[in-house]
């Protein structure tokens, strides 16, 4: 037979008395009107596809500075979306953006001459409207 001290007695007790409320615990909870375990039972089926999933649910925790990131700009997301025939448009004319885009330096060069010419004309003449431009110099002044 083994020798039990009195705080071994007293380990005992404590365990059972924690078994005990642990068992009321769930007594109250079964005699709740909407108990959390018959809610988890009825919902088993999703709990084991998250089971199932658990890596994905990893994954989606790992990235969820993004997925807030995401939820705070939803309604940017869904302006988006409902011009989505307007972006593929954009997205289908981006050889002509890019073809404008690589010109941009002679476009500004074109503009630039214009409006030196434009400024001198308006010296020389007091106003656009006296000039008269020779088309085969493609805006030269005269």
């Amino acid at each position: 037979m083994a020798n039990f001290t009195g705080a071994d007695v007293i380990t005992v007790a404590n365990d059972l008395n924690e078994a005990i409320s642990e068992v009321e615990t769930v007594a109250n909870d079964l005699n709740e009107a909407v108990s959390e375990i018959d809610t988890v039972a009825t919902s088993i089926s999703s709990v084991q596809t998250v089971g199932t999933n658990i890596s994905n649910v990893n994954t989606v925790a790992g990235i969820s500075s993004n997925v807030t990131t995401v939820a705070g700009i939803s309604a940017d997301t869904t302006t988006v979306a409902g011009i989505s025939a307007n972006v593929s448009t954009v997205a289908g004319d981006t050889l002509d953006i890019n073809a404008v885009a690589a010109a941009l330096a002679n476009i500004n060069i074109v503009a630039s001459n214009i409006n030196t010419g434009l400024i001198q004309a308006i010296l020389d003449y007091g106003s656009v409207t006296d000039l008269v431009t020779d088309t085969n110099d493609y805006g030269a002044l005269v």
